[in-house]
């Protein structure tokens, strides 16, 4: 179930950075839940939350993708 969302993420990333700049965005089941300034906040806001979340920084370079699987 991640790896869709992470391929989600590779496949929008220019669209998110256009969207959301360079955030954290909290992702689950291919659909963008927040996007947060900080990968401190993002975690803060799943701390209430159950499940599996992808927490990825929007970021258009390949080569530096900064990615979190939490559960």
């Amino acid at each position: 179930m991640l790896e869709k969302d992470f391929e989600y993420y590779l496949s929008n990333r220019y669209d998110l950075n256009k969207k959301f700049g360079r955030s954290f965005v909290v992702i689950q089941n291919q659909l963008i839940l927040k996007s947060l300034p900080s990968l401190k906040e993002a975690i803060q806001y799943l701390k209430s939350k159950k499940g599996a979340y992808l927490v990825q920084e929007v970021n258009d370079q390949i080569d530096a993708q900064t990615t979190l699987f939490l559960q």
